[in-house]
C-alpha cells in the first residue's frame, strides 16, 4: 500500500512539474513575443516619432540621402599633389595597400607642434631648414593656382554603403593642411601678404567639401583644419565683413553637425535593422537560416535595438537642445 501510495504522489508530482514547466516555458515565449513584437517596435516607433517631432522624419531623411559622385576637380587636385607624393585622396579600405607617400620633413612639422611653440601667439621661423618648400616651391605654387581656378573638389559620397563607405584621406588632408600653413607663413614672413594670402585661401577650399559631408568625423577633421589656419589668418590683412561672415558660418556649421549626427543616428539604425549589411544581402542572408537560426538573429536584433532606440532618443534631445542655442544662450548664458 505504501508502495502505490508512493508511486501515485511520484506520479502527481511529475505531472504537476511538466505543467509548471510547460507553463514556464509558456510564460517565457510570452514575454519574449511581447519584447520583440510590442515593446520593441513601440519604443522604437517613438525614438522616431521624437525625430519628426523636430522637424526631421528619418523617413524623409533617407529619402534626401543621394549618392555625391566625385568630380573633375578632385582628379585634377590629385594629379597636382602626385608631386608631393599624394597618389589618392581616398583613405584605403581594409586589405588595401596606402598609395600614398608623403613624407613632410620633421623640420616642418615641428613648427607646427604645439610643444615646441612660445607660449604667446608667436611663431619663431629662424635658423628653420626650408629646402623642403624651395624644392616643392613651383609645386606648391602649380597646386594653389589649380585650387582657385577651380571648383571646388567633390570627394565620391555613397551613405547606403554603410560600414564600407568610401572616406577621403584624413592622413592626406592633414598633411597637405600643415605643409600649405607652413608655406604661408613663411610667405608672411618674407613680407609676401599675397601669395600667404593665395596659399592659405587654396588649402581652405581644397579641403572645403570634406566639411559638407554629412559625417562626423568629415567636420572634425575640417575644423581642425580651420583652427590650423586660423594663426596664419589672423597675421593677414583685416576684412571688415570677417565678423557678419563668422557668425553665418557658426550658424551653417551648427547645421552641418545636426544633419551630420542624424546621418550616423540613421546608418545605426541600418546597422541594428540588417546586421550592418545592404537590405537585399540581409534578406537573402536570413532566408537561408533554419527556424533556430532566425530565431536567435531575431533574438540579438531585439537587444541591439532596444539600445538603439535609447540612442535615438538621446541623439534626438540632442539636436532639439543645439537648435535652441541661441535662446537658451539668452536666458542663462548657456549653463543648461
Amino acid at each position: 500500500m505504501p508502495r502505490r501510495l508512493f508511486k501515485r504522489v511520484f506520479k502527481i508530482l511529475g505531472i504537476t512539474a511538466a505543467v509548471g514547466c510547460g507553463c514556464l516555458v509558456l510564460l517565457v515565449t510570452i514575454a519574449w513575443l511581447a519584447w520583440i513584437k510590442i515593446y520593441i517596435p513601440n519604443l522604437r516607433q517613438k525614438a522616431e516619432a521624437k525625430w519628426a517631432a523636430l522637424g526631421r522624419p528619418m523617413n524623409e531623411f533617407e529619402k534626401r540621402l543621394q549618392t555625391v559622385n566625385e568630380n573633375e576637380s578632385l582628379r585634377a587636385l590629385t594629379r597636382d599633389l602626385e608631386p608631393l607624393g599624394i597618389r589618392s585622396f581616398y583613405k584605403a579600405r581594409l586589405r588595401e595597400q596606402n598609395p600614398n607617400s608623403i613624407n613632410v620633413p620633421k623640420q616642418i612639422t615641428d613648427i607646427i607642434d604645439p610643444s615646441n611653440a612660445r607660449r604667446d601667439d608667436q611663431v619663431d621661423l629662424t635658423a628653420k631648414d626650408f629646402s623642403y618648400l624651395d624644392q616643392h616651391a613651383a609645386d606648391l605654387d602649380r597646386l594653389y593656382k589649380g585650387i582657385l581656378q577651380r571648383e571646388p573638389a567633390v570627394w565620391s559620397l555613397v551613405p547606403q554603403d554603410g560600414m564600407t563607405l568610401r572616406m577621403p584621406s584624413y592622413l592626406a588632408a592633414r598633411n597637405m593642411s600643415q605643409l600649405i600653413w607652413v608655406d604661408a607663413l613663411r610667405k608672411l614672413e618674407r613680407g609676401d601678404q599675397q601669395g600667404a594670402t593665395e596659399a592659405v585661401n587654396a588649402g581652405l577650399k581644397m579641403t572645403s567639401n570634406i566639411g559638407e559631408q554629412p559625417i562626423l568625423l568629415s567636420q572634425m577633421i575640417r575644423v581642425a583644419i580651420d583652427a590650423l589656419y586660423a594663426q596664419v589668418i589672423a597675421r593677414l590683412p583685416e576684412d571688415p565683413e570677417s565678423l557678419k561672415h563668422l557668425a553665418a558660418d557658426v550658424d551653417s556649421k551648427r547645421e552641418m553637425w545636426r544633419t551630420a549626427i542624424q546621418t550616423e543616428t540613421w546608418a545605426v539604425m541600418r546597422v541594428v535593422d540588417y546586421a550592418g549589411m545592404k537590405p537585399e544581402d540581409f534578406k537573402t542572408f536570413y532566408g537561408s537560416k533554419s527556424p533556430l537560426q532566425k530565431l536567435g538573429i531575431s533574438s540579438n536584433q531585439s537587444l541591439m535595438e532596444g539600445d538603439c532606440s535609447l540612442f535615438i532618443f538621446d541623439v534626438a534631445d540632442q539636436v532639439a537642445t543645439s537648435a535652441q542655442v541661441n535662446k537658451l544662450v539668452r536666458s542663462d548664458l548657456g549653463v543648461r
